[in-house]
């Protein structure tokens, strides 16, 4: 019985570099919401709109994303991890291939900025508090 626990313990114990990998891998693919100064520049050119409009989706994902980090921290316990990253990257990924197709400024704000935001404000807090357990 005790052989067992040792085991146990120490099959969870490598397990546990696992998870700070994968955070690390799920925080850097969450960050991409940082990115959009690469972007800004093409979506001036593409819309045919100023600094200030271009702007928009970012400022937009920034807000929704603090909104749903925010909202999601209640209900972590209840949902768990899993199915917590799973909801969030399903709705980042939906939100950047909606982006793609956007005909203009307003769609890609609420593509890029409602959708991906909230998505990443939902994934986010899931690998710092798997990790920090």
């Amino acid at each position: 019985m005790q052989q067992k626990m040792i085991t146990e313990k120490k099959r969870f114990q490598s397990a546990r570099w696992l998870y700070v990998f994968l955070g690390l891998v799920i925080m850097m693919m969450l960050g991409t919401v940082y990115s959009w100064s690469v972007f800004r520049l093409p979506v001036e050119e593409l819309y045919n709109v100023g600094a200030a409009q271009s702007g928009l989706p970012y400022m937009t994902a920034l807000l929704f994303y603090s909104l749903f980090m925010f909202l999601t921290g209640r209900f972590f316990k209840t949902w768990g991890p899993r199915s917590t990253i799973l909801v969030g990257s399903l709705l980042v990924s939906i939100g950047w291939i909606l982006s793609a197709f956007a005909p203009n400024i307003q769609v890609l704000t609420v593509t890029y900025g409602v959708i991906s935001g909230a998505g990443v404000g939902i994934a986010y807090g899931a690998p710092l508090a798997v990790v920090t357990r």
